[in-house]
């Protein structure tokens, strides 16, 4: 079970375990959304935690 239950960035709901990343702060994102949200920026969006 995830900490949260939809992706901060998109808000919608996680389906499949296979399209999500959890990032060393245990938040977890759709693969494609952190990807996108790591190319412009190098932290959590949510704690702001260095990645």
């Amino acid at each position: 079970k995830f900490l949260n239950e939809s992706c901060s960035i998109c808000s919608e709901d996680f389906i499949e375990k296979s399209f999500v990343c959890e990032l060393q702060c245990r938040h977890v994102y759709h693969f494609a959304c952190i990807r996108l949200w790591l190319l412009k920026k190098s932290s959590c969006p949510f704690c702001r935690q260095a990645i």
